[in-house]
C-alpha cells in the first residue's frame, strides 16, 4: 500500500546495502540515546493520565476520548488515539518502562520518513545528514523517551509532509488519498497538529494551477482528495462525537472554547519554533520535558541561523531550478505552525516540537549538490554557472557549522542526566515497593496521597507517581490531595510529597524520607491518636458519618489574629455513600459571625470503611479582626453538590444541618481548678422575678476526667447569710467516646430549682466543687443575684360558676364565668394552688357534640410564660379560654376539662369529694346550644 514510500530509481545492489547500513547505524544511535537510562526520567502528571488511559484500552475498554481534558477546556477531552496506541506496550507489562521503550521505536519512525524525503527530493547525502542531525537533536532525543500524546504525533507529521509531496507534487493518486488521513490520525493524537491542515489547500492549489490545461486530468485530483477527506472525516469523528456529548451535557455550553485564543489574537511570533530548533524548549512556557539543570549546548544559538540560512537559499535554489514545492512545503510547515500558534496564545507553544523534523530537512538540504535539486520526472533545468559557483560556495561552510553544532549535540545527549535534578521512575517505583515491603511487615495499610500544587505543569517528586501502584497491579487506595486520611484500627503508613501542605506528620511524629522528594509517615492505630478539641457528643451525620473531635497543628496551637491555622477534624466513616462528599467548616464567634472558612473532601466514596476513623486537614487564613478575648467554635457540616447533610439523633431522625466544637474560651478562666478542669464561662442573671428556676450558662474547659470524679454543691443564702437552697449533683461532663482530647468545651445549663415563694431580695449564689461529699472545696465561685417580686393574688375569686373541683393534690378549680355566641365560646377559669406544683401542667378544654370531640384548645397557663412550677401555695389564678365555633353545626354541646404533665401525657385524676367517679380524668362544666 505504500509502494510510494519507495525511491523511484533503486541504485545498485551494493550501494543499496550499504546506504541501508548507514541509515540503520543512525537508527541504533537514536535508539541508543532514547532508551538510554530510560528509568531516571521523570514520571509526572501527563505520563500518569495517558498510561491509565492505554491501560483502560488493554482491559477490553473503548474510549472515544483521551483521559485528559484539553489545555483551554475544563469540559472538552484529548483525543483517544494515544489511548489506543500505547495500549499495546501497556497490554505487555504495566511497567512505564517498557511504554518508553516502545516511544523510542515509535520516534524512529520519523527519522526513517524524514531520510526518505530529503534524500528523494535533496538526494542522498542529505538523506543522511537529515536523519542524524533528527537522531540526535535534543529536544527530540528527549521527547521520544517519555510516554506522552504529543510524542506520538511525528510520525504522522511526516507521512503528510511526504503523501502531499508525492500526491500533489508528483501526482500519486494513492499518496493524495492518504494524505489527510495521516494529519488526522495526527491530530488525534494531539490538537495541535491541526495547525499544518492550511498546507493542504495550497498543494491542492498547486496541482491544480498544473492540470488546468488538462480536463482529464482534473477529475484524478479531485476523487482521491475528496475520499481521503471522508476517511479522515471518518478517522476523527468518534472524537468529535464524543466531545460534542461533553458540551451539551455541561452546565454553560456556551463557555466552551473551540478554539481557543480566538477571542484575542496576539502578534505573529516565529520565536516558539526558534526555541525548538535551537533544543532549549517551548517559548514563553517551560516544556514539560527540558526543564531541569542539562549539560551546555554548544553554538545552540547558531542552529536557528543556520535553519533560517538554509531555508533562504534552498528556496532561492527551487526558484532558479523550478523545484520551489518540496522546499517551500517543508519551510512552511515549519514555520507556519508556531506563527499561528503565537497569534492563538501560549497555549499552543508545548506541542510543537512534533514539527521539529522540517527543520533537519531544511538543514540537510543545503548541503545537497546542484545536481540533486530538480524536478522529479522532468527534464533537468538549466544550470546557471553563477548559481553552482555560489551554492558550492556556501554548502560547505554550512556543513561545517552543522557538524559542529552535531558534534555539541552528541555531547549533550551523551552527558545528558535524564533525571533533571527530579524525582526518577525508577526512585519512585523502588520508594513505592520499599513502602509496601514495610507495610506488609507491618500488617497494615499502605496509603498513597498524591500533591499537585495550583498552576503548575509538574510539581517536584509528586503528581504522576502515585498512578504508578495501578499501572503495576497493587491495590492501593490513592487518595486526591484534599482528602481526609483513612486510620485503620490496626493503623497504616502514608506515602505522600515532601511538600504536601497537610500537617498531619506534625502529630504522627517525625517521617521518613524515602527520596527527596517523597516521605513516609507511620500512622499509628485508631485508638492511640490523640484529640486535641474534643467534642463532648458525637455529631451523627445522615450519611453514617460521626465527628468525634479535632487535632490542631502543631498540638495546642489555637486561632489567632492575622496567622494561618491548621487543624484536621476527626470522624468516623459509615456505611457506603453514593456520592463524594466534603464538609464545610467555618470558625464563628459565639453570635455566629464567620471569619475563616475551610472545604475539604471527606474521602473519596470508593474508599469508605464502615466505622474506620478519618483525618481531614483543615487550612485557615485567619483575618485582622479576630477577637482574641471570646470564645470561638467550629461551625462544621457535609454536603453533596450542594445538598447539606443532616445530623440525626439515635432514633435517625434529622435534628441540624451543622454541629458545632468550640475552640477555645474566654481570655481568662473564671475559676481553674487544677490541670484537668476550668470553669471558662459562668453567667448569671442579676435580676429575676419570683416563681422562676435560677439559670445558669456554664461553659467547662476539661481533659482526661472521670464521669465521677468532681461534685458540685450550690448555695443560695439571703442578706442575712441564711441558707434557702442548696443543691448537690455529680460534674458530669464526658461523653463516651473512642478517643480522648486533650481539651473538651463543655456548654452546660443549670436550672436551680429554688423555692417559688422564696422572699424578694439580694442573695448570694456560691459555687463549690470538690472531689467527694464532704472534702474540701477544691474550687469557690460566689455571685450576687437580685429576687424581684412577681405579681400574684391570694384573694379568692368570685366567679359566676362556683365549683369546688380538685385534681389530684395539685389544683381546685373554685369556678368560672361562661358566655358564647355564634361564632366564640368565652370561658374565665378561677384556679387555686393547693400545693406548689412539682411540675409544668397543661390544662385541656374539649367541646363534645354527638360522642365526639369537635374543638378543643391545650394549652400551659399564660400561653406558656407562666408555666405551673413556677406557682406557689395558695395562689389564685384566672386563665381566658376562647374556641372559635363559627364552624360548628346548630345542636347541643358540652364542655369538658382536666390537666396532664407536659412531659409524658399522664392526666392529672379528678379527686374531688363525693363525686361519682372519683378517678375521672376530667369534669363537665357545661352544656350549651347553638341555633
Amino acid at each position: 500500500m505504500l509502494s510510494f514510500l519507495r525511491h523511484r530509481s533503486g541504485p545498485p545492489s551494493g550501494a543499496k546495502l550499504s546506504r541501508y547500513i548507514l541509515l540503520s547505524l543512525i537508527l541504533l544511535l537514536a535508539l541508543y540515546y532514547r532508551v538510554r537510562r530510560l528509568g531516571d526520567d521523570p514520571f509526572f502528571h501527563d505520563q500518569a493520565a495517558t498510561s491509565l488511559g492505554a491501560m483502560q484500552v488493554a482491559r477490553g475498554e473503548r474510549p472515544l476520548l483521551g483521559p485528559m481534558p484539553l489545555s483551554f477546556s475544563n469540559t472538552l477531552r484529548d483525543p483517544p488515539l494515544p489511548s489506543y496506541i500505547y495500549a499495546l506496550p501497556y497490554a505487555v507489562s504495566g511497567d512505564p518502562r517498557v511504554a518508553r521503550i516502545f516511544t523510542a521505536a515509535w520516534n524512529l519512525l520519523p527519522l526513517v520518513f524524514a531520510h526518505n524525503i530529503a534524500r528523494r527530493y535533496f538526494g542522498h547525502r542529505a538523506g543522511f545528514l537529515a536523519a542524524l542531525l533528527y537522531a540526535v537533536h535534543p529536544t527530540a532525543v528527549i521527547a521520544s523517551r517519555f510516554v506522552w500524546n504529543p510524542n506520538l504525533a511525528a510520525p504522522f507529521v511526516m507521512l503528510y509532509l511526504y503523501t502531499g509531496l508525492r500526491g500533489y507534487y508528483e501526482g500519486s493518486r494513492l499518496a493524495q488519498t492518504l494524505h489527510l488521513p495521516f494529519l488526522s490520525l495526527g491530530i488525534i493524537c494531539h490538537p495541535a497538529v491541526a495547525l499544518l491542515a492550511p498546507l493542504t489547500p495550497g498543494l491542492w492549489w498547486w496541482r491544480h494551477r498544473h492540470t488546468l490545461n488538462n480536463s482529464a486530468t482534473r477529475p484524478s485530483i479531485n476523487k482521491p482528495a475528496g475520499f481521503g477527506i471522508l476517511i479522515a472525516i471518518l478517522i476523527i469523528s468518534p472524537w468529535i462525537v464524543g466531545n460534542l456529548h461533553l458540551a451539551t451535557a455541561a452546565p454553560e455550553p456556551s463557555a466552551i472554547t473551540i478554539i481557543p485564543g480566538m477571542e484575542q489574537l496576539h502578534p505573529p511570533s516565529i520565536e516558539p519554533i526558534l526555541h525548538v530548533v535551537a533544543g532549549k524548549g517551548c517559548a514563553k512556557h517551560h516544556c514539560p520535558m527540558l526543564s531541569g539543570d542539562r549539560p551546555r549546548l554548544y553554538l545552540t544559538h547558531l542552529l536557528p541561523i543556520v535553519t533560517l540560512a538554509s531555508t533562504i537559499w534552498i528556496l532561492c535554489l527551487g526558484v532558479s531550478r523550478r523545484a520551489i514545492l518540496p522546499p517551500m512545503l517543508i519551510a512552511t510547515a515549519l514555520l507556519l505552525p508556531p506563527t499561528l500558534a503565537s497569534l492563538l496564545g501560549p497555549v499552543w507553544y508545548h506541542y510543537i516540537w512534533p514539527l521539529l523534523g522540517t527543520a533537519p530537512l531544511l538543514q540537510a538540504a543545503s548541503i545537497s549538490t546542484p545536481r540533486d535539486i530538480s524536478p522529479p520526472h522532468s527534464t533537468r533545468a538549466p544550470v546557471q554557472s553563477t548559481v553552482s559557483r555560489t551554492h558550492n560556495l556556501i554548502r560547505w561552510p554550512l556543513l561545517a557549522v552543522i557538524l559542529a553544532i552535531l558534534f555539541g549535540h552528541l555531547r549533550f545527549a551523551t552527558l545528558y542526566d535524564p533525571r533533571e535534578g527530579l524525582p526518577s521512575l525508577k526512585q519512585n517505583i523502588a520508594a513505592i515497593e520499599y513502602a509496601l515491603n514495610v507495610a506488609n511487615e507491618s500488617r497494615t495499610d499502605l496509603l498513597l496521597q498524591d500533591y499537585r500544587p495550583p498552576d503548575q505543569l509538574r510539581c517536584v517528586g509528586c503528581s504522576g507517581w502515585e498512578a504508578l501502584p495501578s499501572l503495576l497491579g497493587y491495590n492501593l487506595r490513592v487518595l486526591p490531595a484534599d482528602s481526609g486520611i483513612p486510620i485503620p484500627n490496626a493503623g497504616a503508613y502514608l506515602m505522600r510529597a515532601a511538600d504536601h501542605p497537610g500537617e498531619l506528620h506534625n502529630t504522627l511524629g517525625k517521617p521518613q524520607t524515602l527520596t527527596t522528594w517523597l516521605h513516609l509517615l507511620h500512622i499509628p492505630p485508631a485508638q492511640d491518636l490523640p484529640l486535641d478539641i474534643g467534642s463532648v457528643s458525637t455529631y451523627k451525620f445522615d450519611n453514617g458519618a460521626e465527628v468525634v473531635g479535632l487535632i490542631g497543628s502543631p498540638p495546642t496551637e489555637l486561632p489567632a489574629t492575622g496567622s494561618p491555622w491548621k487543624a484536621a477534624l476527626v470522624w468516623k466513616s459509615g456505611g457506603a455513600p453514593h456520592a463524594d462528599y466534603k464538609f464545610f467548616a467555618h470558625l464563628v464567634d459565639g453570635e455566629g459571625v464567620k471569619y475563616a472558612q475551610a472545604d475539604p473532601l471527606a474521602l473519596p466514596s470508593r474508599y469508605w470503611r464502615h466505622g474506620e476513623t478519618v483525618v481531614s486537614s483543615l487550612d485557615f487564613h485567619l483575618p485582622d479582626n479576630l477577637p482574641n478575648s471570646v470564645p470561638l467554635y467550629l461551625r462544621f457540616g457535609m454536603y453533596d453538590n450542594d445538598t447539606l447533610v443532616p445530623i440525626i439523633d439515635k432514633d435517625g431522625h434529622p435534628t441540624a444541618d451543622h454541629g458545632l466544637i468550640q475552640l477555645k474560651g474566654s481570655r481568662q478562666p473564671v475559676l481553674i481548678l487544677d490541670d484537668t478542669l476550668s470553669l471558662d464561662e459562668f453567667a448569671l442573671v442579676a435580676e429575676q422575678p419570683q416563681g422562676e428556676p435560677l439559670r445558669i450558662s456554664t461553659t467547662w474547659a476539661f481533659s482526661d476526667l472521670s464521669s465521677d470524679a468532681y461534685h458540685t454543691t450550690w448555695i443560695l443564702a439571703n442578706s442575712d447569710g441564711k441558707v434557702v437552697f442548696t443543691d448537690r449533683t455529680n460534674l458530669v461532663l464526658r461523653n463516651s467516646r473512642a478517643f480522648s482530647a486533650a481539651t473538651t468545651f463543655v456548654r452546660q445549663i443549670y436550672q436551680l430549682r429554688i423555692p417559688t415563694e422564696i422572699p424578694p431580695g439580694q442573695y448570694q449564689l456560691t459555687l463549690n466543687i470538690g472531689t467527694a461529699p464532704g472534702s474540701a472545696s477544691t474550687g469557690q465561685l460566689t455571685q450576687k443575684v437580685n429576687i424581684t417580686p412577681r405579681n400574684r393574688s391570694y384573694d379568692a375569686p368570685s366567679p359566676t360558676n362556683h365549683l369546688s373541683e380538685q385534681f389530684g393534690s395539685v389544683f381546685q378549680l373554685n369556678g368560672y364565668d361562661f358566655h358564647h355566641n355564634s361564632s366564640t365560646l368565652s370561658l374565665q377559669l378561677y384556679w387555686h394552688a393547693l400545693t406548689q406544683p412539682p411540675v409544668d401542667y397543661t390544662f385541656f378544654v374539649h367541646v363534645w357534640h354527638q360522642g365526639e370531640i369537635v374543638a378543643q384548645v391545650d394549652s400551659m397557663p399564660a400561653s406558656g410564660s407562666y408555666p405551673t412550677s413556677w406557682w406557689t401555695k395558695g395562689e389564685y389564678y384566672a386563665q381566658p379560654v376562647n374556641i372559635s365555633t363559627s364552624a360548628l353545626a346548630p345542636g347541643e354541646y358540652s364542655i369538658t376539662l382536666g390537666w396532664y404533665q407536659s412531659v409524658n401525657g399522664a392526666r392529672l385524676p379528678v379527686t374531688t369529694p363525693l363525686r361519682a367517679h372519683k378517678e375521672a380524668e376530667w369534669i363537665t362544666l357545661n352544656t350549651f346550644l347553638l341555633d
